[in-house]
Formats: C-alpha cells, structure tokens, sequence
C-alpha cells in the first residue's frame, strides 16, 4: 500500500487492523497524519524488525505509542515529525487544518500539504485577559472580592486549555475547559503576613 496526503484513522478492534497495514504487505506513508489513536500505537506490525518508510508524516498523540518499533528511525528523518494537527474542530468531526497546524504547506519543511484536508479556519491565538490580576487587600479587612479573567481564542475556533497555579492562597474557579471560557480567581489572606506576594504562570 501506498499511502500519501492522508488521515490513516484509528479504527476500534484488534491493534493489527488498525491501520490496514499487514507485516506481509509493504506500506509506504508520505504527508500523511497518524494522530489520536485510542488503543494501540500509531503503527502496529507483527515484527518489531519491519521497518516502514515515511517521509513528511506527521505522528502525534497516539495513546500506547507514536514512533513505534516500525517507525523508531524515521522520527526528525525525511521531514517526518511530531506536533498536533491543530485540526478545526476535531470533537465535531472537522478536520481541516487550522492556518498555523504544522501539516499546513507553509508551516513544514516539506513544503506540501501533510494529511488530506487544506487550511478550513483561521490560527488559533489563545488570548487571556485582563493580565496582569491585582488583588488590593486592607489589613483587617478579609478577602478581597474575586476577579474574573477570560480565556478566547482569537481565531475563533475550538481551543482546549489547562491553568496550573503555585500559591497555596489563589483559588481559581477551574483548571481547565475550551475558550471562550471565564474563571473567576478567589483569594484567602488567612494566616498570610503584611506584604506583597506573586503567583506567576
């Protein structure tokens, strides 16, 4: 089989049958995407020693594995590498490329569309605002109102993100969601002394 300019999807069942590719048989993978599989590595074969050629092929998120046995030499090779598709909207089922995905021709070393879908929507652009947050507390007064900050993408497709934070004193109101989203930041001055104190992500 030759494969080239496209999506091999990860298919339920036995790991072997996923990507329509047997030991007996010579696979041949060019600009394709191998992302996302839910069991198994991107791809499996009955001999760990069965090299298969890839060129200009994106492998990413493949829950037991992406650069498994049969590809572990072609990874950063040919113009073979490892980035999120950035896809438009992956949960709806739309898989055009977003304008800043590394499959897109301008945005890879090969120069060539990578998948079988062109640029769909515009490149995803995670805004925050407002920054920075300033909670102004007066001594003996408790804690300060809580703020709010919202989370966009300025592209104006689907975006995921996760917020981590150090200070035992900050409570956002999440740690994760899809933009457009709003947290709400809630501080507790219990026990804190007088003075100033930063948490910086």
């Amino acid at each position: 089989h030759i494969y080239s300019e496209s999506e091999i999807p990860a298919l339920p069942g036995d790991p072997k049958d996923r990507h329509g590719s047997k030991a007996s048989q010579t696979a041949v993978f060019d600009a394709c995407i191998l992302a996302f599989a839910q069991s198994g590595g991107a791809i499996y074969t009955h001999y760990d020693s069965l090299l298969i050629p890839i060129s200009c092929t994106d492998i990413f998120g493949n829950v037991d594995g992406d650069w498994t046995p049969a590809l572990a030499n072609s990874y950063g090779q040919n113009g073979n590498f490892a980035a999120d598709p950035l896809f438009c909207n992956q949960a709806a089922g739309l898989y055009t490329l977003t304008a800043n995905s590394r499959c897109a021709p301008a945005n890879n070393s090969c120069g060539k569309r990578i998948g079988a879908r062109d640029v769909g929507c515009a490149a995803l652009s995670f805004v925050v605002t407002p920054t920075p947050i300033n909670f102004d507390v007066k001594y003996m007064a408790g804690n300060p109102a809580p703020q709010d900050i919202q989370i966009t993408n300025g592209g104006g497709n689907v975006l995921s993100w996760t917020a981590r934070h150090n200070a035992a004193w900050l409570f956002p109101s999440a740690l994760e969601g899809t933009a457009p989203s709003t947290i709400s930041l809630n501080v507790d001055v219990t026990g804190l002394a007088i003075g100033t104190f930063y948490d910086l992500r």
